[in-house]
């Protein structure tokens, strides 16, 4: 299997947004680390580390619909916003170099997995997400890449950058 120019251009673009996240992470001062983001009251460094955890779940998601297997999430906002804050209470004092480690890997783990989708792949039916049916194009595009690139937004409008 090999992978197509489409897929390609999805790991170019994957690449691009996590290399920004870490290059913003890596020039956060210790200050700036524990400033409330704009959007939820989460750290700076919460949310660079929430970003970098759900990117390995992501991985597996991605790796299982392109395999043919359908996934429709069933879980309320209220439930994400829950295990949002869990996940901040929990990780109140993560460090930078720990995060930097986990983007670094799980950004890896996507580039890797992408490397053996091919277009038909691409194409399949991947669930049901926020009401619409997605194929895995749209899931990597929306969910995958769109969640990095939100949350970066998010860190740079807190930032002031």
């Amino acid at each position: 299997m090999s992978t197509t120019t489409r897929t390609a251009e999805l790991a170019k673009q994957f690449e691009a947004v996590n290399a920004e996240i870490i290059a913003v992470v890596e020039g956060c001062s210790d200050e700036q680390w524990v400033q409330p983001t704009k959007e939820d009251g989460r750290t700076v460094g919460v949310l660079a580390h929430h970003v970098a955890e759900v990117n390995g779940a992501f991985a597996g998601i991605i790796e299982r619909l392109a395999a043919g297997d359908t996934y429709t999430p069933n879980v309320s906002m209220e439930a994400v916003h829950e295990s949002n804050a869990r996940h901040a209470r929990a990780n109140a004092t993560i460090g930078k170099p720990e995060t930097l480690d986990i983007l670094r890997s799980n950004g890896e783990a996507i580039l890797k997995m992408l490397d053996g989708i091919d277009d038909e792949m691409l194409d399949r039916t991947a669930g049901v997400f926020g009401g619409h049916e997605m194929t895995v194009t749209q899931v990597l595009e929306w969910v995958v890449i769109g969640h990095v690139a939100e949350h970066l937004g998010t860190i740079r409008d807190t930032l002031g950058g």
